[in-house]
């Protein structure tokens, strides 16, 4: 840019800044629905529905703990009175929006995009010996984690169920440093497809 102060030839400047845009770590986690979900005394496998939804500008990783309320006012206006037992977590790994033998049992969601969300279970037993119009509690807890990691193949050596020659076994979830049978499942922080037992 050329200017004249008093008649006199200026010589031009610029300037210029540089923004960096923080990574903003946000989420939701809400129920599907709008009702209690109906069980039966009994009943296996009684599920409730949430969507995670990651609003954060960035890709995380988000941990999932499924809790039981001890009494107390839960949602919908009811009253926590009694705990549902075997409570587990699953990822709607087929897109179905239903719980399936497709769902994938999870502790965590795994490099969830910004503003991408997913539908996760609860799934709990019920007791026998219930009165109509008993209350579970069940809140779905999820804490952001960084995401964008590379996978990692890993192995983990586990007690043989039976007295066989060592063989690889493949197996999708474990947990690191836990000697254990190896039919039983079990999970890694992070979800490795394929893993291996060796037995």
């Amino acid at each position: 840019m050329a200017f004249q102060v008093g008649g006199i030839n200026q010589t031009g400047t610029s300037a210029s800044d540089t923004l960096t845009v923080d990574r903003k770590v946000n989420l939701t986690v809400a129920e599907v629905g709008t009702t209690t979900t109906q069980v039966s005394p009994g009943q296996t496998s009684a599920v409730t529905a949430f969507t995670v939804t990651n609003t954060s500008n960035a890709v995380l990783d988000f941990a999932l703990v499924a809790a039981q309320q001890t009494g107390g006012a839960g949602a919908h206006a009811n009253t926590d009175t009694f705990d549902t037992s075997n409570v587990r977590i699953f990822r709607d790994s087929n897109g179905s929006n239903s719980y399936d033998s497709g769902d994938a049992q999870i502790t965590y969601l795994d490099e969830l995009a910004a503003d991408g969300s997913a539908t996760v279970f609860v799934v709990s037993d019920v007791p026998l010996s219930l009165a109509t119009g008993s209350v579970a509690v069940v809140t779905l807890t999820a804490t952001a984690r960084a995401g964008g990691g590379p996978a990692v193949r890993v192995r983990h050596w586990c007690r043989p169920a039976v007295a066989t020659p060592p063989a690889w076994t493949p197996c999708s979830q474990m947990v690191l440093g836990r000697p254990t049978d190896c039919a039983t499942p079990h999970f890694l922080p992070r979800t490795i497809t394929p893993c291996w037992l060796r037995r």
